[in-house]
């Protein structure tokens, strides 16, 4: 329901990389979610990166270091409950 209506105001491509709770997230996850972006940054306006809070802040900043300063959208979010 909701994809469908965001289709209408944007273009919306999900790519799943890791079903992990993210207190069991590592570097090479926060490193793997970063360079995803890095490699398609050019092709989109903004990205939004959805993960439970534990190590949101990590992943944030893993991002921000691999982007260094590009002008890109960027938006974290968290959620305490499971999406299936």
């Amino acid at each position: 329901f909701i994809e469908k209506e965001l289709q209408s105001i944007a273009h919306i491509q999900d790519i799943f990389f890791a079903q992990l709770d993210s207190i069991n997230m590592t570097p090479i996850q926060w490193r793997g979610i970063a360079d995803i972006i890095v490699n398609r940054w050019q092709d989109y306006d903004g990205f939004v990166v959805a993960q439970g809070t534990d190590t949101l802040a990590h992943t944030a900043c893993a991002i921000a270091f691999k982007l260094f300063a590009p002008a890109i959208t960027g938006l974290s979010n968290s959620s305490n409950n499971f999406i299936y």
